[in-house]
């Protein structure tokens, strides 16, 4: 299981990929989701990772040279809030408001969800 430590700024400063590996993700121990992903070239960027219908979810939320650490514990509770009410954030984003997903367990299925196919029902 992944460590998590509070995101400080000087932890931040230090966090680096792990030899051998493509990137890693450092999780914050105070925002359930929020990790900061370091690459093996150095490149780093706050991330929000969960899981809905069934899968997860990774999204990027932004270069911590530009995103204090408040702020993007801030941005991870708004993503989190979301994705608990099983809203895909990805698609509020989108143009098209009529395209909110939303799945639940038991599965209530629109017939966006059938068209889309963003959310497929589980098999039991």
């Amino acid at each position: 299981m992944a460590k998590r430590a509070n995101f400080t700024a000087e932890r931040i400063a230090r966090f680096q990929c792990e030899p051998g590996r493509q990137q890693t993700i450092h999780w914050d121990g105070k925002t359930p989701g929020l990790g900061l992903r370091v690459t093996a070239a150095g490149a780093k960027s706050y991330v929000f990772e969960t899981s809905l219908c069934g899968k997860t979810l990774r999204i990027t939320i932004g270069d911590p040279r530009t995103w204090s650490i408040g702020k993007a514990q801030a941005k991870a509770t708004e993503l989190k809030t979301l994705t608990d009410q099983d809203i895909d954030p990805r698609q509020l984003r989108s143009s098209r408001p009529d395209t909110t997903s939303r799945c639940s367990t038991p599965c209530m299925w629109t017939n966006l969800f059938q068209e889309s196919k963003r959310c497929k029902p589980s098999r039991a």
